[in-house]
């Protein structure tokens, strides 16, 4: 399922890689379950850092979460 999108007069075309990243089986991964699962790890390991930096005990924040 390709979707082509092209781009007002520049010439180009942009093809959708589709919903899904993989199938294994009855588990699917899709794109926005990645970017959300990366996104929760990225802030939780950003505000690790940023209590190291700022002399703040690391392990309060996990009984923020």
């Amino acid at each position: 399922m390709l979707q082509a999108i092209s781009a007002l007069t520049l010439g180009f075309q942009f093809a959708s890689p589709g919903p899904i990243i993989v199938e294994l089986g009855p588990v699917t991964i899709r794109w926005y379950g990645l970017l959300i699962a990366s996104a929760v790890l990225i802030g939780v390991s950003l505000s690790q850092y940023l209590a190291k930096s700022r002399n703040v005990n690391p392990d309060l924040l996990g009984d923020l979460a």
